[in-house]
């Protein structure tokens, strides 16, 4: 649990949130200037495939590959009242990439972020570049996304696969997408 108007500077991958138990909560914080492994950077872990496919997710840790700012994977956090802000995924996800979870996201600032590379799909233009929910239930209410970019698609949202959730009373604007 963070709270309490921190400020958190993290490089290769941001914040990860991986498999965390029932009840885990990030609120009251800022992530700033945090970013993923570039492709070169990924190459050196043990077991890469050199091809960003299903199974590179489990060769090359996620957390490192995907969400500039978080990445949350296989859990249901909780993230309020926090700003992700100037990071970059050098594949999906500039400032938030949620991956089969179904997280609550309320009242939080995402701004200032790219995706930029390559996609999940294993080609160019990086998806997402503010968030990507990606075979996910997302609960994501009354935030503003802004002023981020994906070389791929969705600028502000990139949903790939949902298996329901709400997206209701957030703000996008100012976001930008090679793909449009």
């Amino acid at each position: 649990e963070t709270s309490g108007g921190d400020t958190i500077r993290l490089r290769h991958g941001g914040l990860g949130v991986l498999s965390a138990e029932t009840g885990t909560r990030l609120q009251h914080v800022s992530i700033d200037s945090a970013r993923t492994l570039t492709h070169d950077e990924a190459e050196s872990y043990q077991g890469y495939s050199g091809t960003p496919t299903d199974s590179w997710v489990e060769d090359v840790p996620s957390v490192y590959t995907h969400g500039g700012g978080v990445a949350i994977y296989n859990c249901s956090p909780l993230l309020e009242d926090v700003t992700i802000e100037n990071s970059i995924s050098y594949q999906d996800g500039g400032g938030l990439w949620v991956y089969q979870s179904a997280p609550t996201i309320v009242r939080s600032v995402i701004e200032n972020n790219q995706a930029l590379g390559t996609n999940n799909e294993g080609t160019a233009g990086a998806h997402g570049g503010g968030v990507v929910f990606w075979g996910s239930k997302p609960n994501f209410y009354a935030n503003i996304i802004r002023n981020n970019l994906a070389d791929g698609d969705g600028g502000a949202i990139y949903a790939l696969s949902l298996t329901a959730g709400t997206i209701a009373n957030t703000v996008c604007f100012e976001n930008t997408a090679g793909n449009i």
